[in-house]
């Protein structure tokens, strides 16, 4: 079984845990879609970038939104929260396959020594 069909299978059974909690503990489904959506892309972003101040914007905004779902009782939002950052990593670590960066004097190269 290949990394996309294990990554399909983990992310499914997450949605349908996360869905059935929403239903069974009377979560708002807004909360939960929102910390899910929310924490999904601040995951990718994390994984992604490596300029300092934009992960210090993220981490600070990350922190907020913690610190006010848990003040005003949002608490759909950290069930979501927990799927999307996992989905978030897994898409990171399991859907995208490590590669060589291009180098153009490589490719000049590579070129010149087949004319």
């Amino acid at each position: 079984m290949n990394r996309k069909a294990i990554f399909g299978i983990i992310m499914a059974i997450l949605i349908f845990v996360l869905i059935v909690l929403a239903i069974e503990t009377t979560l708002s489904g807004w909360q939960v879609a929102s910390g899910l959506i929310i924490f999904w892309l601040l995951s990718l972003g994390f994984t992604n970038l490596r300029n300092s101040l934009i992960l210090l914007i993220m981490t600070l905004i990350l922190l907020l939104i913690i610190y006010l779902s848990i003040k005003y009782s949002w608490l759909g939002v950290l069930p979501g929260a927990i799927v999307g950052i996992t989905i978030g990593l897994l898409m990171h670590f399991g859907w995208i396959l490590p590669h060589r960066p291009f180098s153009r004097s490589e490719y000049v190269k590579s070129q010149s020594n087949t004319q």
